[in-house]
Parts: structure tokens; C-alpha cells; sequence
């Protein structure tokens, strides 16, 4: 995936993808991306946001012993979502 991300222009512009283990095929990176934010749709409509939940997701699906690529990708959210992966490990 990370390979892809390099040789492709238009993923180019998500940083984040760099941060994605380098052993990782585009179709495990697919399967994992669905499974990380399969909740997100019906937590979003939730109240209350469980930012854990919604993180924690995304940090095991696709960061599970990568802290350096989860980390990059936590800096790269937070600009926009600042709330993102404070609880959970990094």
C-alpha cells in the first residue's frame, strides 16, 4: 500500500497512507480500512461521540504494531478533528 501510495499522483496528497506498514497489499489495507470504520457511520449519529470507540477502531484495524504510523496518522487527523486518539495508546 505504501508503495502505491508513493507511485499513484492522486494518492499523493494523503500523507497518511506512508504511515501504513509497508508490508501491507492494497487488498489487506482495503479489508482493514471497512472493518476500521464500519461503526463510524452509526456512532456519528450517536449524542454523545464515543471518540474512543471511533478511534480505537481505526488504531487496531490498521495501525496494530505500527505506534509509528498510528502516531502520523493521529497528527495528521487531529488538525482537523482534534479530538481524535487522545484515549487511546500511543
Amino acid at each position: 500500500m505504501v508503495q502505491l501510495a508513493e507511485d499513484e499522483e492522486g494518492l499523493q496528497e494523503f500523507a497518511f497512507l506512508r504511515g501504513i506498514s509497508s508490508a501491507m497489499t492494497a487488498a489487506a489495507f482495503t479489508e482493514r480500512a471497512a472493518s476500521a470504520f464500519f461503526l463510524w457511520p452509526k456512532e456519528l449519529l450517536e449524542e454523545h461521540l464515543n471518540h474512543k470507540a471511533l478511534a480505537s477502531t481505526v488504531q487496531h484495524d490498521l495501525f496494530e504494531g505500527n505506534p509509528e504510523g498510528w502516531r502520523a496518522y493521529v497528527t495528521h487527523i487531529q488538525k482537523k478533528v482534534k479530538w481524535f486518539g487522545e484515549d487511546c495508546p500511543r
